[in-house]
């Protein structure tokens, strides 16, 4: 094949300077054998280890990396794998593999064919450098995104986790995971959490399911149940996200006093998750409790107090108590202004929308809209899609209200879109009742019912059995 004539012709260019004869001396007990790829690949790896032996370690080396999701490697990623190779020498290795044409090579990135990476790997497992080479390959992954752009940057990040997992770092594994980067709104966030909102659920569900058994620090333990919680949360398993927050609680609660600095902070984060969780599943008065715990127990200074306290205002004008609401909004409102000033409006977004569905349920429709318009503003070309969806059903909610139905139509419409795509239940639900209440305004009550009965059928999933008696009451005379 085109691969094995590559490999014997540069073989006899670099190893016999050309001389066809000569290699046909050498290797002419084998010439009339059908040899296929893997021997000719096992030939070129005995040769360079006698003719180059730096480049034949490097060969190996790169059998650590995957080539899958990120399928090439720049060429800081090689020379971080000749750490016992004088820097001056680094390219002259890498230009020996290249013309053996035993690595591919284009546009400054490297990468191995899969036969010849099979024979690195296989050999690099046998020697003290398969730990090396992967830890080495660890540390080139991790400097190499200091901030989140991208799905690209976070799959970069992510590689990382990979090689923590070959030699059975399971803490530098959960490190991957659960360190904070800095988004394209500058909100710094985890790349477990990042990876689940881009769409990658079911990757940090297995990736963190397959190293929690194995961790033994109980911040890191914590740290991957929130981030498991949240993750489960996207899938519409609303009961199994708290009880992972539960679990998160325990093991925060168990070093408040000896772990990390930011050890309350998380706890804090946890009960403000189960509080929305709750909302999820419309069991109001149990979230109010996660809310209260936050705002009791929380410095003011810190933004979760704000972001609590939109929440509580939104269930309490779900629940007849608009001056509580109101009183609540103004200090958010603070907090609004106090981020806007700073530029860090994106730490709070998601917030916001608790905000925009307060003054809706308030009648104050005109300063709804705005809040909605501005999220949906700031949201625009990033990768907040599902915090953007639920701005959209928002507006489409009040447009139906104020009359304005064929507005309501397309933005639900765009909403449930969105949705369906990253396959996030518990908004879909929502955003699929609040076309169906679109269509009952427009009198269209086939489509009503046909969306209602969806919205059913995901918040039974959900076991969500509040949501679904609210949807049903929609449901009445149609």
């Amino acid at each position: 094949n085109a691969k094995a004539m590559e490999i014997v012709s540069s073989a006899i260019l670099e190893d016999f300077e050309g001389d066809v004869e000569a290699y046909w001396d050498f290797n002419q007990e084998d010439l009339f054998v059908e040899r296929d790829l893997e021997d000719l690949v096992v030939q070129q790896f005995d040769r360079l280890k006698t003719l180059d032996p730096n480049a034949y370690d490097l060969l190996c080396r790169m059998g650590c990396y995957r080539y899958q999701d990120i399928p090439t490697v720049p060429l800081e990623g090689l020379f971080c794998l000749l750490w016992d190779v004088d820097s001056r020498l680094h390219k002259r290795s890498i230009k020996s593999l290249i013309e053996r044409h035993l690595i591919e090579y284009e546009s400054g990135e490297y990468s191995l064919h899969p036969v010849i990476r099979s024979e690195a790997i296989a050999r690099l497992k046998s020697t003290k450098d398969w730990l090396a080479a992967n830890q080495e390959a660890q540390m080139f992954w991790n400097t190499r995104t200091s901030s989140i752009q991208s799905l690209h940057d976070a799959l970069v990040s992510f590689e990382a986790y990979f090689h923590c997992l070959e030699i059975q770092d399971f803490e530098g594994a959960s490190q991957v995971l659960t360190r904070r980067l800095p988004d394209e709104l500058h909100h710094e966030i985890s790349l477990g959490g990042i990876l689940y909102r881009i769409g990658l659920t079911s990757q940090i569900i297995f990736a963190t399911e397959r190293i929690l058994p194995y961790l033994t620090s109980e911040y890191e333990t914590g740290l991957l149940y929130h981030i498991l919680a949240d993750s489960h949360r996207v899938q519409g398993k609303i009961k199994s996200s708290i009880n992972y927050n539960l679990r998160a609680i325990q093991h925060f609660q168990s070093i408040l006093d000896s772990g990390p600095e930011d050890t309350k902070g998380h706890l804090a984060y946890a009960h403000l998750s189960n509080g929305i969780y709750f909302i999820d599943l419309w069991e109001l008065d149990e979230a109010k409790k996660y809310f209260h715990f936050v705002i009791n127990n929380s410095d003011r200074k810190y933004r979760i107090v704000a972001k609590s306290e939109a929440c509580l205002a939104y269930i309490n004008s779900c629940t007849g108590l608009a001056c509580e609401a109101k009183v609540l909004l103004d200090r958010v409102e603070e907090q609004i202004e106090i981020e806007r000033e700073q530029g860090t409006l994106g730490n709070i977004i998601y917030f916001l929308i608790f905000t925009a569905l307060t003054y809706k349920n308030l009648d104050e429709f005109e300063t709804s809209m705005r809040l909605y318009e501005k999220i949906i503003s700031y949201l625009r070309g990033t990768s907040y899609q599902h915090t953007m969806a639920k701005a959209l059903y928002g507006v489409g909610e009040v447009h139906r209200i104020t009359g304005e139905l064929d507005l309501a139509l397309q933005k639900c419409v765009k909403a449930v879109e969105i949705l369906r795509y990253l396959d996030a239940k518990v908004d879909l639900a929502e955003a699929l009742f609040q076309l169906g209440l679109t269509y009952k305004a427009m009198k269209k009550f086939e489509d009503c019912k046909k969306h209602l009965k969806e919205a059913v059928r995901l918040f039974s999933d959900i076991e969500a059995p509040k949501q679904v008696e609210r949807v049903k009451q929609a449901m009445v005379g149609v």
